[in-house]
This record gives structure tokens, C-alpha cells and sequence, in this order.
């Protein structure tokens, strides 16, 4: 009796040890910080994390200036779709965000799923010429002088 519980305690010991690794290990998966990129000419300075989960669960469907919100996703499997998935949307995982897309298409509250890029360069392409685009990114990964507006993410 007294071993069982030797084996219950290490097997708790394990599993804490396990939960606090992975914790601390998908915090460090990011080269550099997450952002969300815009037009330049949006009026943005800072996103709260409520404000990107409007914008991409496409509840919110204008800028405040009336444009109309035109979202790029990161690539499916992308350390930036598991942070928008995880830390923004937190519907916890990319199958949970495309259930919720077609829940939305079906309700038809949204006509389609936004087009996910393949990576930053064309995420900044995109939203550089789209005045009402939106994405998220690797700050590290932008590639330099791509005529995006940069805006910080208060509360990640």
C-alpha cells in the first residue's frame, strides 16, 4: 500500500513536471514578438487582445473610419496560427477556428473563411495594398521596408 502511493506521487510529479515544461517551452517557440500588421494608413496604434479576437472571429467587420476589415490568417500549422488559435481567439486549437468558420458560413453570419497566407512576406504584400487588411506575425520574419504599419498587442 505505502508503494502505491510512492507510484501515485511520482506519477504526479511527472505530469506537474511535464505541464510546467511544455508551459515554459511554448512560450520560447517564437523567434520574435507577435504583432499584428495593418495599412498604413489605419489609424491602429495598439490591439488589445479582445479587439483581435472580434476582428477575427469577424465580429467586428469595420474599422472605425468604416473601411471594411479584410483579414489575412497565418499558414495553417504556423507557430502564428497556434498563437492566434491559443493566445488571441483561444479556441484552442486551428480545427476548433475552422468549426467556428463554418458554423459561421452555415449560420451564414460570414460568407467565407479569410484566406490564410503562406508566410509574412506575402501577408505584408497583402496587407500593405488592402486599406482595411489585418494580419498577424512574427515581427522577426517581416521582411524590411514593406509599407506596413506595425502595431503592438497589449496584454499577449
Amino acid at each position: 500500500m505505502h508503494s502505491d502511493k510512492k507510484i501515485r506521487w511520482g506519477n504526479r510529479t511527472r505530469a506537474a513536471f511535464l505541464c510546467v515544461f511544455l508551459s515554459l517551452s511554448s512560450g520560447a517557440a517564437f523567434a520574435g514578438e507577435i504583432v499584428a500588421i495593418v495599412h498604413p494608413g489605419n489609424a491602429a496604434t495598439e490591439f488589445s487582445v479582445d479587439d483581435l479576437k472580434k476582428i477575427f472571429m469577424m465580429n467586428r467587420k469595420n474599422w472605425p473610419d468604416g473601411t471594411g476589415i479584410t483579414i489575412w490568417l497565418p499558414a495553417w500549422g504556423s507557430d502564428e496560427m497556434n498563437a492566434l488559435t491559443t493566445k488571441v481567439i483561444k479556441c484552442g486549437s486551428e480545427a476548433n477556428l475552422k468549426k467556428y468558420y463554418l458554423t459561421a458560413i452555415f449560420q451564414q453570419k460570414i460568407v467565407e473563411i479569410p484566406t490564410s497566407v503562406r508566410d509574412e512576406q506575402e501577408a505584408a504584400r497583402l496587407v500593405a495594398t488592402n486599406a482595411g487588411g489585418i494580419a498577424i506575425v512574427d515581427e522577426s520574419k517581416i521582411p524590411g521596408d514593406t509599407g506596413v504599419k506595425v502595431v503592438r498587442i497589449k496584454d499577449f
